[in-house]
């Protein structure tokens, strides 16, 4: 059937001709801020005001709990409350996929 010469390669095999179609689409990070963002999700693509959660960054927890042990108990937790040490996060209110954050530096 074959022929058994180790010389020749084997028959090529049919390579199946399709034509693919691909696309490229570049997702910039959203700009966001301190405040609700109008934006188009990168998740479900909807045109939405984010929805944002603050909480204290761990420099705040740090400077809270030094100040703690180094006897300032009643102003311990003023850098909580601080707005320089708050982190913002953003939410898509539609699907819920995280959009962004927000800190001041």
């Amino acid at each position: 059937m074959y022929p058994t010469d180790s010389s020749m390669p084997p028959p090529p095999y049919p390579v199946p001709q399709h034509e693919a179609q691909s696309s490229v689409i570049f997702v910039q990070n959203p700009i966001v801020g301190p405040k609700s963002t109008r934006l188009i999700c990168p998740n479900c693509r909807a045109d939405v005001f984010t929805r944002t959660t603050e909480s204290a960054t761990a420099k705040a927890w740090m400077c809270s709990f030094l100040m703690f042990l180094t006897g300032l108990f009643c102003c311990s937790c003023i850098p909580l409350c601080m707005e320089s040490f708050q982190k913002v996060d953003h939410h898509c209110p539609s699907c819920g996929a995280y959009v962004g954050s927000y800190h001041v530096d």
